[in-house]
């Protein structure tokens, strides 16, 4: 049983990077399309005590963020005590992997979930992903998508372009204490990332 924690953790883990790279890199501008960038709408700033990811707040401990996630229905992998543990659940209604990373005073500083979409339904689940947060926060600071050739917006091939690296989808609201982004990685993982503004440690945590 340990083993296979251990490759599960594993397969997890290895496709972070990657799929957190897909919401920071940016393509080649000779090749790509102007990027859609929306306006920030005007929206209500996250107020201490608002409703966290499955309870979550910064500054919880290990102990207390697998309490609250396991209330929630996410399942440990492993336990509190690794370096970045993982937990196992759904969100918006499909499986989703769920990363907290702490401080080395082991207080919570960074959120990542992996939605597990696959490429027949990842546009779907990301454009649900921002419609649930944006009901709640209003609409986002910035809009992103860049197709780099040979793929263009409405040419129906988004699917096969995020798997090449060429179309770069991503959504972000910086609210008064996170910042929350939403992307698509090349594996087709929808990626939604939380972290604290600056120094910001004991805001909520939302979603």
């Amino acid at each position: 049983m340990r083993a296979r924690t251990s490759i599960l953790m594993g397969l997890a883990l290895a496709g972070l990077p990657a799929a957190i790279a897909a919401q920071q890199s940016a393509p080649s501008p000779a090749a790509t399309s102007p990027a859609t960038t929306s306006p920030a709408p005007a929206k209500t700033p996250s107020a201490p005590g608002d409703a966290a990811f499955a309870g979550v707040a910064w500054g919880d401990a290990p102990s207390a963020v697998q309490g609250k996630l396991e209330a929630a229905g996410f399942t440990s992998f492993s336990g509190a005590d690794q370096d970045v543990p993982v937990y196992r659940g759904e969100l918006v209604g499909i499986q989703a992997l769920v990363l907290p990373s702490f401080t080395a005073g082991r207080t919570l500083n960074l959120l990542t979930v992996l939605v597990k979409a696959g490429p027949d339904s990842s546009r779907a689940a990301y454009e649900r992903i921002v419609q649930v947060i944006s009901g709640k926060y209003g609409g986002p600071n910035s809009v992103v998508r860049e197709y780099s050739a040979p793929y263009a917006e409405g040419d129906g091939r988004a699917a096969e372009g995020i798997t090449a690296g060429k179309i770069r989808l991503s959504t972000s609201w910086a609210l008064r204490n996170e910042l929350i982004v939403v992307s698509i990685g090349r594996g087709h993982d929808v990626v939604v990332s939380y972290q604290p503004t600056g120094t910001q440690q004991a805001g909520s945590n939302p979603f």
